[in-house]
């Protein structure tokens, strides 16, 4: 289980129940390339430390509230592991 993080002076926890976001990462393929950070204009992704990803972080939703569905974190992925769900 991740733990929280500090990012911008609040403490933010990831969310781990995919069935109820609007963004979807499998963290299995996701290398940590932080394209889908600096694409979204919502600032709905972050990223959290794992050691055992080649750049040592993943991509995680921590803001669901303020997507948008505008797919720029899908488009963007060179790994194809991000979908936004339709109707979120």
């Amino acid at each position: 289980m991740m733990a929280d993080t500090l990012i911008d002076g609040r403490m933010l926890r990831p969310y781990h129940n995919n069935d109820h976001l609007p963004v979807i990462i499998d963290r299995e393929i996701c290398t940590g390339c932080t394209l889908c950070i600096h694409a979204c204009p919502q600032s709905v992704l972050k990223t959290v430390v794992d050691n055992g990803r080649i750049e040592g972080v993943v991509a995680v939703v921590y803001n669901p509230t303020l997507c948008t569905g505008c797919r720029q974190c899908e488009d963007v992925c060179p790994d194809f592991c991000i979908t936004v769900m339709e109707g979120r």
